[in-house]
């Protein structure tokens, strides 16, 4: 989908500064804590609440 928005923001002549992010390639023995990491979060990507 990124692919896609960036080709019709650039056939535009539009620059969407929210579209700029960093990749970061984590070491394969850090993979099992991100995932666990991703699981832990609630469904898109946002946090669950505390239950303190």
């Amino acid at each position: 989908q990124i692919d896609l928005d960036c080709k019709f923001l650039e056939s535009q002549r539009i620059m969407d500064y929210s579209l700029l992010l960093g990749v970061h390639y984590r070491a394969p023995q850090y993979l099992q804590s991100f995932i666990n990491d991703q699981e832990a979060d609630g469904p898109g990507g946002f946090c669950k609440p505390s239950q303190d």
